[in-house]
């Protein structure tokens, strides 16, 4: 409703909630969106993704509660995703999302966690996760693109959540990519943390300036163990 009253947009503006969902739910909200798109060719959605990690800073807890201390921040970002009746106008290198995928590993519910506490959301992660991913993540990718027919030697550019620097090493080292491969997902870490949802639109708007060749695939990881992927054109 702020972002109605300030921008301004009409009051006629129609709203969709996505919530606790995590570092995966910044391509949720594309998805979402894209629905949308193909539902109505002239609409216009407005992605806002706002994450305020900081108000569950944990002053103690055990190493796992330490280390989401260090990785989470504060950030917020945002998208503009049109049909196929306003495409013809945009402007800036506008990306295509062809397709979206989605699965959640078996198994591995308890791995990523996110408690209700007298003082405020604890969250616990498994050292166990950045070897799940490398375990998982090829194999879905190669179902999945298969469909699209594509395969992944043909994916140019990689989009990937910094959920944390083990976990972009752990992708890398399952799809046999060099670190300079992942360059905007390690920047991003570096300058502004794991900031949720809000992340993977940070590191797209790096990779969109740098007009990175495609087709590209972005991912995120979260609760679940959930991965969540994204194909551009």
């Amino acid at each position: 409703i702020d972002l109605i009253q300030q921008l301004p947009l009409p009051a006629r503006t129609q709203r969709t909630h996505l919530g606790f969902m995590g570092c995966h739910a910044g391509l949720n909200c594309l998805r979402v969106a894209r629905a949308i798109t193909l539902g109505d060719p002239q609409a216009c959605v407005l992605v806002c993704a706002t994450e305020l990690c900081g108000l569950h800073y944990q002053y103690a807890g055990s190493n796992d509660q330490k280390v989401a201390n260090a990785l989470f921040a504060d950030g917020s970002a945002s998208a503009i995703v049109v049909g196929a009746d306003l495409a013809e106008n945009a402007t800036g290198g506008a990306w295509r999302i062809a397709h979206t995928a989605s699965m959640i590993v078996p198994q591995s519910y308890d791995l990523m966690t996110w408690k209700v506490s007298d003082h405020g959301f604890c969250m616990s992660l498994s050292e166990e996760i950045p070897q799940l991913i490398r375990q998982e993540v090829k194999g879905f990718l190669e179902d999945w693109l298969s469909g699209e027919g594509l395969r992944l030697d043909e994916i140019v550019s990689w989009c990937v959540h910094p959920g944390g620097p083990q976990i972009l090493h752990a992708f890398a080292r399952a799809m046999k990519l060099e670190r300079e491969a992942l360059w905007a997902s390690y920047d991003v870490l570096r300058d502004y943390g794991n900031m949720s949802s809000a992340t993977i639109l940070f590191v797209l708007q790096k990779m969109m300036a740098a007009e990175v060749p495609r087709p590209c695939v972005a991912l995120g990881f979260g609760p679940g163990i959930t991965i969540e992927a994204a194909l551009f054109r």
